[in-house]
């Protein structure tokens, strides 16, 4: 139980809300699960990875829609703390 609270102390001391938390710890297990299910029953070898991803146009782009999404995000959230911290000094 400390090891929870002391977690909640550090969530709430760097602003990350609970629920995606929540939310990607009970969903995770299920979709690596079903992602791993996928791979064998296309008769995938972990060799050729970034090929499968690649080899339709669909499955190339949205990586890298994902991709560009993640660090949109993550400039922003910086930006904005930036520009916090200049309004408090």
């Amino acid at each position: 139980m400390m090891v929870f609270g002391l977690i909640g102390i550090l969530f709430k001391k760097l602003e990350i809300p609970a629920a995606p938390v929540l939310l990607g710890s009970i969903l995770g297990p299920m979709v690596e699960l079903n992602f791993s299910r996928t791979l064998r029953f296309a008769e995938f070898d972990d060799q050729h990875f970034l090929v499968y991803l690649v080899q339709r146009p669909i499955s190339a782009v949205l990586p890298a829609l994902l991709a560009l999404l993640v660090f949109a995000n993550a400039r922003r959230m910086i930006q904005s703390r930036k520009s916090e911290s200049k309004h408090e000094t």
